[in-house]
């Protein structure tokens, strides 16, 4: 996300340094070998330790994404990924997709479908 997100800083942030950040003190991980650049151990740990995805064996709960197609905060690339993810864990979940839409969903009719969405969902798991 770091490398296509519009806030690629707040995503450094939350990784804890973006992938052409290099630490010389970083060592690789278990399983890297000599011929493995070391700033390719580096980006690799930040991304694995702060990506959702590598926490999906624990995942339990029922997942509802609504996303919109044209989000560049959190590129729609990201939430196939986690949907894919979701499926292959045999996690409950449903995938919704707006056309037009950024990373706010504003247009009146998507609104009331996300919404309408959101209470099924509710009434379903959390009754």
């Amino acid at each position: 996300m770091t490398m296509s997100s519009d806030a690629y800083w707040m995503q450094s942030e939350l990784t804890g340094g973006a992938p052409w950040d290099v630490d010389a003190n970083i060592q690789p991980e278990s399983g890297a070998d000599s011929t493995t650049p070391k700033k390719q151990w580096i980006s690799d740990t930040n991304s694995r330790r702060s990506s959702a995805l590598s926490h999906m064996r624990q995942v339990k709960t029922p997942i509802l994404i609504l996303h919109g197609e044209n989000d560049v905060r959190v590129p729609i690339a990201q939430a196939i990924a986690f949907y894919r993810a979701c499926v292959c864990n045999k996690v409950s979940v449903e995938m919704v997709t707006y056309p037009r839409e950024g990373h706010f969903i504003v247009e009146r009719r998507d609104l009331w479908d996300m919404w309408e969405r959101l209470r099924r969902c509710c009434d379903r798991y959390l009754r």
